[in-house]
Protein backbone atom coordinates (compact mmCIF):
# COMPACT_ATOMS: atom_id res chain seq x y z
CA UNK A 1 0.00 0.00 0.00
CA UNK A 2 1.22 3.54 -0.56
CA UNK A 3 1.88 6.52 1.80
CA UNK A 4 -0.78 8.04 0.21
CA UNK A 5 -3.51 5.93 0.24
CA UNK A 6 -2.50 5.50 4.03
CA UNK A 7 -2.89 9.29 4.59
CA UNK A 8 -6.43 8.81 3.32
CA UNK A 9 -7.41 6.13 5.11
CA UNK A 10 -6.34 8.12 8.49
CA UNK A 11 -7.38 11.66 6.75
CA UNK A 12 -4.27 12.87 7.59
CA UNK A 13 -0.33 12.71 7.28
CA UNK A 14 0.66 12.21 10.76
CA UNK A 15 3.73 12.82 12.71
CA UNK A 16 6.99 11.93 10.78
CA UNK A 17 9.27 10.41 13.18
CA UNK A 18 12.37 10.17 11.01
CA UNK A 19 13.47 9.75 7.62
CA UNK A 20 16.45 8.30 6.01
CA UNK A 21 17.58 8.63 2.93
CA UNK A 22 20.06 7.12 0.37
CA UNK A 23 19.35 4.63 -2.35
CA UNK A 24 16.55 3.17 -0.23
CA UNK A 25 14.66 5.80 1.49
CA UNK A 26 13.14 5.08 4.72
CA UNK A 27 10.49 6.27 6.75
CA UNK A 28 8.51 6.04 10.28
CA UNK A 29 5.49 8.37 10.93
CA UNK A 30 2.81 8.15 13.76
CA UNK A 31 -0.73 8.72 13.05
CA UNK A 32 -3.21 9.17 16.15
CA UNK A 33 -6.03 7.62 16.92
CA UNK A 34 -8.93 8.90 18.72
CA UNK A 35 -6.63 12.24 18.49
CA UNK A 36 -4.23 10.99 21.82
CA UNK A 37 -0.90 9.92 20.36
CA UNK A 38 2.01 9.40 22.79
CA UNK A 39 -0.33 10.76 25.85
CA UNK A 40 -1.56 7.25 27.06
CA UNK A 41 -3.80 6.72 24.02
CA UNK A 42 -3.86 5.04 20.84
CA UNK A 43 -1.49 5.05 17.85
CA UNK A 44 -0.85 3.61 14.56
CA UNK A 45 3.00 3.13 14.01
CA UNK A 46 4.26 2.98 10.13
CA UNK A 47 7.28 2.65 8.57
CA UNK A 48 7.53 3.16 4.88
CA UNK A 49 10.05 2.20 2.48
CA UNK A 50 11.15 2.79 -1.06
CA UNK A 51 12.21 -0.30 -2.25
CA UNK A 52 13.21 0.82 -6.09
CA UNK A 53 16.65 2.22 -6.30
CA UNK A 54 16.65 6.26 -7.45
CA UNK A 55 12.92 6.47 -6.84
CA UNK A 56 9.65 5.31 -7.17
CA UNK A 57 6.57 5.39 -4.45
CA UNK A 58 6.86 4.36 -0.61
CA UNK A 59 5.14 1.54 0.35
CA UNK A 60 4.47 0.59 4.00
CA UNK A 61 7.28 -1.59 5.39
CA UNK A 62 6.01 -2.55 8.67
CA UNK A 63 3.44 -1.24 10.99
CA UNK A 64 2.76 -1.00 14.71
CA UNK A 65 -0.25 -0.63 16.76
CA UNK A 66 -0.07 0.60 20.48
CA UNK A 67 -4.02 0.14 21.77
CA UNK A 68 -4.71 1.88 25.65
Amino acid sequence: MRKSRVHIIFDAAGKRLFIDTGQVTNEGREHAVCGHPRRGGSYVQVQYKNYELGGGPLRVGSKHIHIS
